[in-house]
């Protein structure tokens, strides 16, 4: 069995410790590096230890897979407790008290321009905000 593809690999472990140790941009190229040599140390590697990755990976994708479904059917079956015990009218034309939703009031603010003793040009915008027309006002500086 041919050992050289340990070479690429001890490569790769070395930088992907000096990408997490360093954090100036010389680290991502080093990062990167360290990726390349760890898939061509893979690739490189003798059959045996491929079929080996190989298994091991199924393996931990399938035990992740169950544990997840797992997971999913404890949150269905809890949100289907939720929607049984839950009992509504199926048309009703009042709205229940728990239905009824608070809106908050609706906030009306004033715009008032203040007087100023330089002199100002007025104009007006073409929409109404609130009602009431909005005057700008801009001081001209003649000096």
């Amino acid at each position: 069995m041919a050992l050289f593809f340990l070479v690429p690999l001890f490569t790769g472990l070395i930088g992907g410790y000096i990408f997490k140790k360093c954090s100036d941009e010389i680290g991502y190229f080093v990062g990167i590096f360290a990726l390349v040599c760890i898939v061509l140390s893979l690739v490189l590697a003798p059959w045996q230890i491929q079929l080996m990755l190989l298994i091991f990976t199924l393996i931990t994708t399938q035990r992740l897979l169950q544990q997840n479904e797992y997971k999913l059917k404890q949150v269905e079956d809890n949100h289907e407790k939720l929607h049984y015990t839950e009992k509504k009218d199926p048309v009703s034309s009042k709205p229940t008290t728990t239905e009824v939703k608070h809106l908050p009031k609706p906030q009306y603010i004033s715009y008032q321009a203040t007087e100023t003793t330089d002199k100002n040009a007025e104009g007006e915008l073409a929409g109404k905000p609130l009602g009431t027309p909005l005057r700008i006002h801009t001081i001209s500086r003649n000096a």
